[in-house]
């Protein structure tokens, strides 16, 4: 079982109300199709900072719910979970993410599992994964919903004013650039034929796409997994 729930109650960006906040009760429904159908395998993605929520009291609850449904898990991390960041798995973007993988007790990979080794250990960046040297040699920053549009500007002095918020303009060739759709998309890791369909505007397939993980890191924690089904 794959899943991912909602990351705004726990992120540190946003109220922190964690299961206070209605969207992050969505980890009970979790919880409840795991004991009607008892999957081998529960795979589970959030923000990194879920592990350090309410005094790390919420990791806890999630852990502990896990064990009562027959699941092996243990705090250790690289362990049960881990935080990996897309940029070292060859995608040029700092998305850090919370990764849990529980085996149910007694399957071949409970206790036995470790997470994936970065494919990019040095980080990719903007200029190696889109193979032009104009963009900048550095590791592009995460795509998420808020802070779309930030004040990005030439100062009097020649310099770039770049705003803490913004993530969807970058300096190219000495000129503003914004992200497109399918550069955002290629910088999740999504295929080229992966389309969006006609109805979905340019700042919805932004916010999607902020909102989704990261495929390469997806798909190399899933290859660990598959070893031992």
């Amino acid at each position: 079982m794959c899943a991912g729930f909602p990351c705004q109650p726990f992120s540190r960006i946003g109220k922190k109300n964690g299961f206070d906040d209605d969207r992050g009760t969505l980890f009970n429904d979790i919880e409840r199709v795991i004991l009607a159908r008892k999957p081998k395998v529960v795979f589970l993605e959030n923000v990194r900072n879920i592990v350090t929520h309410d005094e790390g009291r919420t990791f806890q609850f999630i852990l502990d719910k896990l064990d009562k449904a027959g699941y092996y898990v243990n705090r250790e991390r690289d362990d049960s979970w881990n935080v990996l960041n897309a940029s070292d798995f060859g995608l040029p973007t700092a998305r850090q993410r919370f990764y849990l993988v529980a085996f149910r007790k007694g399957a071949p990979g409970a206790g036995k599992f470790k997470f994936p080794k970065p494919t990019s250990p040095e980080g990719m960046t903007l200029r190696q994964f889109f193979k032009n040297p104009k963009w900048p040699n550095k590791v592009g920053r995460t795509i998420r919903v808020g802070g779309r549009g930030s004040p990005v500007y030439k100062k009097s002095n020649g310099e770039w004013f770049i705003d803490r918020r913004s993530w969807d303009t970058y300096i190219i060739g000495g000129s503003k650039h914004i992200l497109t759709v399918d550069e955002a998309k290629k910088m999740m890791g999504f295929p080229d034929d992966f389309i969006f369909p006609e109805t979905v505007s340019k700042v919805l397939a932004l916010k999607q796409l902020g909102n989704s993980v990261a495929i390469n890191v997806i798909r190399e924690i899933v290859r660990e997994i598959v070893k031992f089904l």
